[in-house]
């Protein structure tokens, strides 16, 4: 079940949806599903860990959800878990250098993240966002790992730098070695200016960085 990753989506609406409108009927559907539905304790299990496949793409519906929340939650209570929840999932991205997740956690938890390797991967990612074809898996500096991903392709253990690799979004699994398909397809680039912005706003990155 998924009901960490559906627990913090309707409470990031909610939550949103009365800081937008003030209508109270949004504050009183979220203070009641965690008062009277638990929906805290579900927050701190949001994040599916070992033996459960890494989902990249949760990631990023979790990261996109938790953000507002980190945000406009201010009971201590909430936030303590907020923390937690955090904590937790940056465990399992934390090797990743994805920036867009390291910038949403460090709003909430800026000392148990790594900032300056997330500015480090916006660094890394080139500017030219056409999907060039990447090869690594003939190199010879790679470990594979023992397990592969979900979808059953061999991937690495440990992540290669942004600009040795194809990057395309967030949601990609960055531990595959190959990737791209030939320039054929060049991304928006929202995926970077979303991160790179998150960076500026939070002073994570320096305007003249």
């Amino acid at each position: 079940m998924e009901s960490g990753l559906y627990s913090a989506q309707i409470l990031s609406f909610l939550k949103t949806s009365y800081y937008i409108t003030g209508d109270k009927k949004y504050k009183e559907h979220y203070d009641n599903l965690i008062v009277e539905h638990g929906y805290l304790g579900n927050l701190l299990l949001e994040k599916k860990v070992f033996p459960d496949a890494n989902n990249h793409s949760d990631n990023q519906l979790a990261f996109c959800a938790l953000y507002p929340l980190f945000q406009l939650e201010y009971d201590p209570r909430a936030r303590d878990a907020l923390q937690r929840t955090a904590r937790r999932h940056y465990r399992v991205v934390g090797r990743d250098g994805s920036a867009f997740f390291y910038f949403a956690a460090a709003t909430i938890d800026p000392d148990f993240v790594d900032i300056k390797g997330g500015v480090e991967n916006l660094r890394q990612i080139p500017t030219d966002r056409r999907q060039w074809k990447m090869i690594n898996s003939n190199r010879k500096d790679i470990i594979w790992n023992p397990i592969i991903s979900r979808f059953g392709r061999p991937q690495l253990l440990y992540v290669l730098p942004a600009d040795e690799r194809n990057f395309d979004r967030w949601n990609r699994n960055p531990y595959y070695p190959d990737a791209g398909n030939g320039g054929r397809y060049e991304d928006d680039g929202g995926s970077w200016l979303l991160a790179y912005w998150m960076g500026r706003y939070h002073g994570f990155i320096d305007g003249e960085e």
